[in-house]
C-alpha cells in the first residue's frame, strides 16, 4: 500500500538519531509515520535506562495522517514500547508540538517547512535540540538560554536533503 514506504532513508535517520539522540532520562517528540523512527528512539531510550537503573526517557510521536498513525502505532506496539510507556502515539498535526509533555530534550521533524514552528521553540528545554528539515537542509538548533535578547540558540545546518512538506 501507499504507506509501506518511508520518506526517511537510513542516512537521514542516522542524522536524527546521532545529533544526539534522546537519552535515558530525557524526553523527545518525533513524527510517527510508519513507526520506524519512534521504535528506534524508544529502543535507544529503553536500552540506556536498563543498565543504569534509570526510569527511562520517553518518546512522544505525532502523525497527521490517521491511517499512517494507526499503522505506525501497530508497528511500535510489536516491540511493547507503547505498553511499557516508553512511547506514545497521537494522530494529530505536529505543528503545535505536544505541550502536555513539554519541555523536551529533543524535537525531531521528518517533513520540511519554511521555518521551525514557534511552538517547538517554546517546548524545547535549555540544552535541548530541535532537528528539523528547513528547505534543503537539516537544521539543528540548540537552546542555550531562555533569554531571547541573549540570542538563545546555536544553529547548525547540514545541507543536501529533500523531504516531504510539513503540513
Amino acid at each position: 500500500g501507499y504507506y509501506q514506504k518511508s520518506n526517511g532513508t537510513f542516512n537521514t535517520q542516522n542524522y536524527d538519531l546521532h545529533i544526539p539522540a534522546c537519552r535515558a532520562s530525557g524526553s523527545c517528540i518525533s513524527r510517527s509515520g510508519s513507526g520506524w523512527q519512534t521504535s528506534l528512539l524508544a529502543y535507544v531510550v529503553s536500552q540506556e535506562a536498563m543498565p543504569a537503573g534509570l526510569a527511562g526517557g520517553h518518546v512522544t510521536a505525532l502523525e497527521i495522517v490517521r491511517p499512517l498513525c494507526k499503522w505506525g502505532a501497530k508497528n511500535v506496539a510489536k516491540y511493547n514500547f507503547l505498553q511499557k510507556g516508553v512511547a506514545e502515539m497521537h494522530c494529530m498535526s505536529g505543528l503545535k508540538g505536544y505541550p502536555e509533555r513539554a519541555p523536551y530534550d529533543k524535537i525531531i521533524a521528518a517533513a520540511s517547512g519554511e521555518m521551525v514552528p514557534e511552538a517547538w521553540l517554546e517546548q524545547v528545554k535549555v540544552g535541548g535540540r530541535i532537528v528539523a528539515p528547513v528547505g534543503s537542509s537539516i537544521l539543528q538548533l540548540i537552546k542555550t538560554s531562555d533569554d531571547p535578547p541573549a540570542g538563545g540558540w546555536e544553529r547548525h545546518d547540514y545541507p543536501g536533503f529533500v523531504f516531504v512538506p510539513l503540513v
